[in-house]
């Protein structure tokens, strides 16, 4: 941005344009002559424009009710038509075409009283001699507009213009467009003008952008849309695909209300929370929003800094510099792609491809005999109660344990109702996610409002009092103990050793809601650790101490992913297992420091690893980043979890 704000030092200061206007009236230094035609219409007669007279006849339909102007040739509107039914536009509003072949008649009935009706009380139309702006969407302005775009979209003298605004490699400024010379030369308004059709005029910048500068081999990085006037977002939806290579954007000194109006840069992934939907702004690294009412406002409300930082990272996960101040980010050596769109021979040819997959479909994973016996023996005491008693888990959790749980929210058909019904007519309807959605959890987009909210219910402390009133709001449970073809575990040590051993259960399985048999798809992750002497976890017979439990409920997807008896080998699919020798690289400097078992920071490696789940490679990464200051890491951590790749969990 630096590099581009050097070289808008030398753009041209513009002039100020002004709105049109267009007077309604009686035109040409003539008399009114609706008192006349009026006296006439209520006659049931109508006085033609040259001649003669016919009989008045009743008009039908919503075309026959457009707003008539008098007198100035540039609002006429062009006849619908030909013949007896076009409609001439003259000084007369209420004028008819003279026919010479159409038949006279005599309205009649309520077709004949409505044509009576007072033109001067008619609402769709303004009282005479009544001066008014060219609304937003007004069709004449609209079609001229859009008739003189694709006029000089067709020459090259907007292609030279917008190469003009190409001020350095992949840098445009499209700053201040109501003072351009060239746009007012050609009557062509600015993107916030009441009367631009500004979602076409958007486009067509983005088009010429895309052809002028992209294709030539230029792919634009910075982009400056400042003082513009802009009030909402809406001719953005298409920029992202257009110019998806942008790392900053320049949106100040613009009038956007209300934050939410910035969403129109997002994919719909990124609407519902997704940061790795397909489409939006991936490369975007710096935003610039100063002068803007709602960064304003923002910044002056109690804890606005934090809040407008907050705000904008949610939408935008991927910045580092926001209004020329560089954020204090945790950064991995991975970078959000754009989205790529194939051609339809792209497409052909992946489809022609046969599906081969590396390993076929396995059961869980145990580390061994001994993590079995832990992980079987706890599974076999746990889950009985959860469905029965749940106040008994209680000894089982740790005083330092959290809790948390998130909620998969489209809704789930029983799927026993389902076998059981003949046809969708028959079917019982799905029960709601509300029971599991409305619980304090870590559901973002449905409970979460502010920056506070969403610390505070990262993880729930697991106190006694406030577990059970937690786990009474949870509906009932009951899960499939006697059928172990619909449960799946992976165990493996997470960490540690001797009684200082971290193990990692994690159980996917079912279970019916309520007396419902609604069935639902759970998963849900364990950190465990040995049972502490003397404990009340060792006194009511725990084999271990629960020192973390997240839980994510689904809609019903079955048992497919992990039963031992689906494989992949089907329908023209085969498995081919691939010989990969991986190589020894050495490892990072943040994993050499490791070595030295008197290092301080080691602890603190370890401690975000339990915590976070991350490696020793990431979680280094982490800290180092931040200055070793342990809760600013996991603030920051908590912060762009969504965007952190799956490589950082692996261990």
């Amino acid at each position: 941005m630096a590099a581009f704000l050097q070289a808008l030092d030398n753009a041209t200061p513009m002039q100020n344009g002004q709105p049109s206007l267009s007077v309604r009236g009686a035109a040409n230094g003539r008399p009114s002559a609706r008192p006349l035609t009026a006296a006439l219409r209520g006659a049931g007669i109508a006085a033609p424009a040259s001649g003669g007279m016919e009989v008045d006849r009743p008009r039908r339909g919503a075309a026959n009710r457009l707003e008539r102007t008098i007198g100035s040739s540039s609002t006429e509107l062009p006849p619908r038509g030909s013949g007896p039914s076009s409609r001439s536009r003259t000084n007369l509003p209420y004028n008819r075409p003279t026919s010479s072949s159409a038949p006279p008649s005599r309205g009649s009935g309520s077709a004949g009283r409505a044509s009576r009706i007072n033109p001067n009380i008619d609402p769709g139309r303004l009282p005479q001699g009544h001066i008014r702006h060219t609304l937003p969407g007004d069709p004449e302005a609209v079609n001229a507009l859009r008739a003189e775009l694709n006029k000089l979209l067709a020459s090259k003298e907007l292609e030279a213009w917008i190469v003009s605004r190409h001020i350095a490699p992949g840098q445009v400024d499209l700053s201040a467009l109501d003072q351009d010379p060239f746009l007012r030369q050609h009557n062509i308004p600015g993107l916030a003008h009441p009367s631009a059709p500004r979602a076409a005029m958007a486009n067509t910048f983005w088009h010429l952008l895309d052809k002028m500068i992209q294709k030539a081999g230029t792919p634009i990085t910075t982009l400056s849309l400042a003082r513009n006037s802009l009030t909402n977002a809406y001719q953005f939806h298409n920029l992202a695909s257009r110019l998806p290579h942008i790392r900053a954007l320049d949106l100040s000194q613009n009038n956007f209300d209300s934050i939410l109006q910035l969403e129109e840069l997002l994919s719909r992934g990124e609407k519902r929370g997704k940061a790795t939907g397909g489409g939006g702004l991936k490369a975007l690294i710096e935003l610039k929003l100063d002068g803007c009412p709602f960064r304003e406002k923002m910044l002056a409300s109690p804890g606005g800094d934090q809040k407008y930082q907050h705000e904008i990272l949610k939408r935008f996960p991927g910045l580092l510099i926001l209004d020329q101040i560089n954020l204090n980010r945790i950064v991995f050596p991975i970078e959000r792609q754009a989205k790529v769109i194939l051609t339809n021979e792209e497409r052909d040819k992946l489809k022609a491809r046969p599906f081969t997959f590396p390993v076929d479909v396995q059961g869980g994973l145990m580390d061994d005999d001994v993590v079995k016996d832990f992980s079987m023996s706890f599974c076999a005491k746990f889950f009985p109660l959860f469905d029965s008693d749940r106040q008994q888990l209680l000894p089982a959790y740790a005083q330092s344990a959290t809790i948390s749980m998130s909620a998969n929210t489209p809704s789930s058909y029983s799927y026993l109702a389902s076998k059981l019904a003949t046809s969708k007519l028959t079917r019982p309807k799905p029960l709601p996610m509300e029971p599991w959605s409305n619980l304090p959890s870590r559901n973002f987009l449905k409970t979460i409002k502010t920056a506070e909210d969403r610390m505070r219910t990262l993880k729930m402390s697991a106190d006694s009092a406030d577990l059970v009133a937690w786990w009474q709001r949870v509906p009932k449970t009951s899960h499939p103990l006697n059928d172990a073809a619909k449960w799946c575990f992976d165990a493996f040590v997470a960490g540690g050793q001797g009684r200082d051993t971290k193990l990692c259960l994690v159980v996917q399985g079912e279970f019916a809601e309520g007396d419902s048999g609604c069935l639902r798809s759970f998963s849900r992750t364990f950190i465990l650790a040995d049972v502490p002497e003397g404990s009340a976890a060792q006194a009511a017979g725990w084999p271990v101490s629960i020192l973390s439990d997240t839980t994510i409920v689904y809609g019903y997807l079955s048992n497919g992913a992990f039963a031992d008896d689906r494989s992949l080998a089907k329908h023209g699919v085969t498995v081919q297992p691939i010989d990969v020798t991986i190589a020894t690289a050495p490892p990072p400097p943040a994993m050499v420091s490791m070595a030295n078992p008197t290092d301080p920071k080691e602890a603190m490696v370890r401690q975000m690893m339990q915590q976070t789940g991350m490696n020793m490679q990431f979680a280094s990464m982490c800290l180092e980043q931040n200055g070793w200051v342990y809760d600013i890491a996991v603030n920051n951590f908590e912060e762009i979890r969504s965007t952190i790749p799956p490589e950082a969990f692996q261990q």
